[in-house]
């Protein structure tokens, strides 16, 4: 019997980890990279992600483009929305369903999270995502990321949980 591989997606903060020695996250998405590249999980990014990085370019965003992207669902208000029509996954009654699940969000999670942070997890959620890494402390916090997993059933979880929960 073959287990399942899991599906992960990456946020913006993680991908710039990957690319700054730096960062406190740096060594954890080394190894999160090595499992991808050794196929025992699968990486997506949101397109959210992709136009976060696009200002400063650069190895972060050649790595980003370099992943398969999670549907891009339609979230908020048209000005906070990325890429064209022709990018937006789902219907009209998606959009009207993912518009209540994002200002559900804004209550499970921290004050602070912005609509990018909740539009990239309604994309890894209905990418059908089986975790979600950040090291944004807004949703991957003990508390919202307890909450999250209650209401969307996957698991929010920082690049060191990750490691320390997946890692082979």
């Amino acid at each position: 019997m073959t287990s399942k591989t899991l599906k992960v997606g990456l946020d913006t903060n993680c991908i710039i980890s990957l690319f700054n020695a730096g960062e406190k996250d740096h060594k954890f998405m080394q190894i999160i990279e090595r499992m991808h590249k050794e196929k025992q999980i699968e990486l997506h990014v949101s397109l959210k992600v992709i136009d976060q990085l696009a200002p400063k370019g650069g190895s972060a965003l050649e790595y980003a483009n370099s992943l398969p992207n999670l549907p891009n669902y339609p979230v908020g208000f048209w000005i906070e929305q990325v890429g064209s029509w022709s990018t937006a996954a789902g219907t009209w009654d998606d959009a009207k369903s993912n518009h209540e699940r994002c200002q559900k969000l804004g209550r499970l999670v921290k004050k602070n999270s912005d609509i990018r942070d909740k539009q990239i997890v309604i994309d890894c959620y209905c990418g059908g995502m089986d975790v979600f890494v950040t090291n944004d402390g807004d949703l991957c916090a003990a508390g919202p990321a307890s909450r999250l997993k209650k209401e969307l059933g996957f698991t929010v979880i920082s690049p060191a949980d990750f490691v320390r929960t997946y890692g082979r």
